[in-house]
């Protein structure tokens, strides 16, 4: 059995603040590089991105960096690695 890889580090506690070019960053080039290739995977976590806009309640001024740290890093993340939302 393989050793597990090293776990992509957990969103920092101002993730929730930063622009939408940050979060999408922080999935391309931190956690898709740390998800291994090799083997099936369950991954959970809140990742404060928002796929679309009936996941919104109300108006909400920051849903443009949610959307867009979805639209520009998880989603390359969900493809490159077939990843699914549920």
């Amino acid at each position: 059995m393989a050793e597990p890889s090293a776990s992509a580090s957990p969103l920092p506690e101002e993730h929730s603040r930063q622009s939408g070019a940050q979060r999408a960053a922080y999935f391309t080039q931190t956690l898709l590089p740390n998800i291994p290739t090799d083997r099936q995977l369950l991954i959970g976590g809140d990742f404060n991105c928002v796929a679309r806009q009936l996941d919104v309640l109300g108006p909400d001024s920051s849903v443009l960096g949610r959307t867009t740290g979805y639209y520009d890093g998880l989603r390359i993340a969900e493809t490159d690695r077939q990843l699914f939302d549920i």
